[in-house]
């Protein structure tokens, strides 16, 4: 059964989710007033069968992955074909086992799922473009340990960054092998670099790195084996934090003058109700040396 759309109830939480959405540096969007848009959509027929990539198509675009819990791919693919004009993925290419089992310890072998590989076909075949969420292997701490074992003690820098560096060029170089007409509009590189008192947040990079030189090289590195079309991102939710905020938009400031970085991801996880969200876009616009509209 397909979704229907409340277009009014969507606008209004679309609209109040805006600024919470992955910003390119400098391109934020021009914003309707809220009541304006709602009061627009009133007025418009209830078509049940419009999907949010319409309804609200010229201030967003709407994505969803699949993921190791989707039960039912086929209601998730057309549902997707219905709302979504980008597709999505979030941590898919590490496999612990196919890790272990490979000969090269220098080169981490790339894995795609079954469900992820549907998709990426489906995406190739309908000319929709695709954003790679969380490149940077963060949750995996067998990945920075000698021949991938849990057990086993760190390696060493210079091993952590060529297993990063073939790691992430493995990823862009399948994805162009195996879907060669599939579209990279954009890539989270790495997110919550920080904690909220501005400390480094990663304990397994502390202990290889010591500082956040492992996230700028993840940025080096992708922007060395990504497509021209891709943007590269980074993701955080924290935009409040005294502390945080003065270390997060430096690190990104100094991105950006390398040609590095593209724009903040600040996440759904960010609380809109307790987070001054004003105090977030007057951040990023810093970045670009531009004001916000009033």
């Amino acid at each position: 059964m397909m979704m229907k759309t409340n277009k009014k109830l969507l606008t209004m939480l679309c609209a109040a989710a805006l600024t919470v959405s992955a910003t390119p540096l400098g391109v934020l969007p021009a914003v309707t007033p809220l009541d304006s848009r709602v009061n627009a959509v009133d007025t418009e027929e209830q078509d049940a069968n419009l999907g949010l990539k319409d309804a609200l198509k010229d201030d967003f675009k709407f994505g969803m992955h699949i993921d190791s819990y989707t039960s039912n791919p086929e209601l998730w693919l057309e549902n997707f074909l219905q709302h979504c004009n980008l597709g999505c993925t979030d941590r898919l290419f590490l496999d612990y086992y196919d890790l272990a089992e490979c000969e090269d310890k220098l080169n981490p072998p790339v894995t795609i799922p079954d469900k992820y590989d549907q998709m990426l076909k489906m995406l190739e075949e309908n000319g929709i473009p695709f954003y790679l969420g969380w490149l940077f292997p963060d949750n995996t701490d067998f990945f920075w340990k000698e021949n991938y074992e849990h057990n086993s003690p760190y390696v060493t820098k210079e091993v952590a960054n060529q297993r990063l560096e073939n790691y992430i060029r493995n990823i862009f170089t399948k994805l162009a092998e195996d879907y060669p007409n599939l579209k990279i509009e954009g890539c989270t590189v790495i997110g919550e670099v920080f904690t909220d008192k501005g400390e480094l947040k990663y304990e397994t990079m502390k202990k290889i790195y010591g500082d956040a030189e492992f996230a700028e090289n993840a940025f080096v590195y992708a922007r060395k084996y990504a497509p021209e079309s891709c943007k590269l991102y980074i993701e955080d939710y924290n935009c409040i934090s005294k502390d945080f905020r003065t270390v997060m938009f430096a690190f990104t400031k100094d991105l950006v003058e390398k040609e590095l970085l593209d724009g903040i991801d600040l996440g759904i996880t960010m609380d809109a109700v307790n987070v001054c969200i004003d105090t977030a876009i007057e951040n990023l616009l810093e970045l670009t040396g531009k004001k916000a509209k009033e």
